[in-house]
């Protein structure tokens, strides 16, 4: 089951079974009395997850006679089903339609503006995302504090990111801050980092105090250490060293991973938070854990099995490749690659074994690799990380064609994914436009964050030869004189003994 259904059938209960049918209104009784049949069938088939069969009979549901006779809870429930059943069924349109209007009865509840949420972001309507993740938080901060997947929040929170106004990201982010989530959303920490710096610009210093001290990534730690723009707190935090911050980080996310049992993501976010600081053999032993229990109790002994076992695999490939065990790190790449994901194509995993497979000098199995997957499977991020394999192949194979023609892709989309075209530029040796790019990132004030995070100096780990050339290069782009003017301006460098996150 995908987690987003998941949130919406299991968490906030739009497909409880006891919830019982309300009673008949005003209509003809039969007649509403057969209605009423189906929505219970449209029901159980949403819990079933037969979304076309459902969608079908919801359609026949909402254009009968009978339906606009029907008491408003028997209405709202039909609508309910319907707008989840149009979105599972790729009708963003058609689904956020609905949901506004199951949003606008008296009934709406929880669970009708999440579905507007998820709607209206696959819709490409970013405001009206925001406006239901806004309610959502103001009116149930109790359901939204105790989700299991912030997936579909992450992704609203992004796009107010990259499209809102300075007073829509401060109100939203603010109200996502008062909420006590259960477990922290793995991205929080980034939203309260541009909370801090909206506070600090309202001259709100000692609310922006305590936003900083909520903080607990360690990238996110490590962009603000870098940053200027927080120096007027420092010295004034009641944190420990950023070592101890760390530590507490790791022993939090043990405790999330013991408490739920039944669940695949506080393991992930473990053994990724393990690799990140180097303890690479703790990290194996976490997922040998998870593939020791698969082998005796199957899927059926996770929730989340269908959205977080290709991860485990992946964080196992990650530990095996810090511990220098490249040949088993390639196979369980090639493993989780098999895989489906929420039933569908793994792509995230096919990139990454065959950016492996560049990155250890096999350029013709990348690309033979990456052959595995069509352009309808890949979001405009991902294409990016494709162009970025391509590049690297055909600069080993010297094509210089294909060469060209995946630099231009990463050139004319850089928006998607920044961090894909400054490596890029760096594997072409281009290193007067690299150091233009990293310079007009420094200035950015949205970019600034990634960029800095990005120039640290980090631990080698995890890094074959190639890599290794590549990070060589990086550093000596970063020496060049106008480079370090421009870090000089906004920010700092310091060492840390962590994996490195990328460019």
């Amino acid at each position: 089951m995908k987690p987003a259904l998941l949130l919406c059938c299991v968490l906030l209960g739009a497909c409880s079974a006891q919830r019982a049918a309300p009673p008949v209104g005003t209509a003809e009784p039969a007649a509403a009395a057969a209605v009423v049949s189906q929505i219970q069938q449209a029901q159980a088939l949403v819990g079933q997850a037969h979304w076309s069969e459902a969608d079908q009979l919801l359609r026949g549901i909402l254009a009968s006679r009978e339906f606009p006779r029907l008491e408003l809870s028997q209405q709202h429930l039909a609508l309910n089903l319907a707008s989840l059943a149009a979105l599972e069924t790729h009708d963003a349109r058609r689904a956020l339609a609905l949901s506004q209007r199951a949003c606008l009865l008296s009934e709406a509840d929880a669970r009708d503006w999440f579905t507007r949420m998820r709607a209206a972001h696959a819709a490409g309507e970013p405001k009206d995302a925001v406006l239901a993740l806004s309610t959502l938080a103001q009116r149930w901060p109790a359901v939204l504090g105790r989700l299991e997947d912030y997936s579909a929040v992450e992704e609203v929170v992004t796009d107010l990111d990259k499209d809102g106004n300075e007073s829509d990201r401060y109100e939203l982010l603010a109200t996502l801050h008062k909420i006590k989530f259960a477990d922290e959303p793995a991205a929080a920490g980034s939203w309260w980092r541009q909370l801090c710096l909206l506070q600090l610009a309202r001259g709100e210093r000692a609310s922006a105090q305590q936003t900083l001290a909520r903080i607990t990534d360690p990238y996110v730690l490590i962009s603000i250490e870098a940053d200027k723009r927080f120096d007027a707190l420092r010295g004034e935090s009641s944190r420990g060293s950023f070592e101890d911050t760390i530590e507490t980080g790791i022993q939090a996310e043990l405790r999330r991973a013991q408490i739920a049992p039944d669940r695949l993501e506080p393991m992930n976010r473990l053994a990724t938070l393990l690799i990140t600081c180097l303890r690479f053999q703790q990290a194996l032993a976490v997922t040998d854990a998870v593939l020791e229990r698969e082998d005796t109790g199957g899927q059926r002994a996770w929730r989340d099995y269908d959205g977080q076992y290709t991860g485990i695999l992946e964080r196992r490939a990650e530990a095996l490749a810090g511990l220098e065990r490249w040949p088993a790190a390639v196979a369980q790449l090639q493993a989780a690659s098999r895989l489906n994901e929420n039933g569908l194509p793994n792509v995230s995993q096919v990139i990454d074994l065959a950016s492996t497979y560049a990155s250890l000098g096999e350029p013709q199995q990348a690309l033979t690799t990456l052959a595995r997957i069509t352009p309808a499977q890949v979001t405009p991020f991902g294409v990016m990380q494709i162009e970025l394999v391509k590049l690297k192949a055909a600069l080993a194979l010297h094509d210089e064609s294909s060469a060209a023609s995946a630099l231009a892709y990463l050139r004319s989309h850089q928006d998607d994914a920044v961090s894909a075209y400054q490596e890029a530029l760096l594997s072409a040796q281009r290193d007067a436009d690299g150091a233009t790019l990293l310079i007009a990132r420094l200035q950015d004030l949205k970019r600034r964050s990634d960029a800095l995070v990005a120039i640290q100096v980090y631990s080698e780990a995890l890094m074959t030869p190639a890599d290794l050339e590549q990070l060589h290069s990086w550093r000596a782009l970063i020496q060049r004189p106008d480079v370090q003017r421009a870090v000089a301006g906004v920010g700092r460098i310091s060492h840390y003994a962590l994996v490195a996150p990328g460019y």
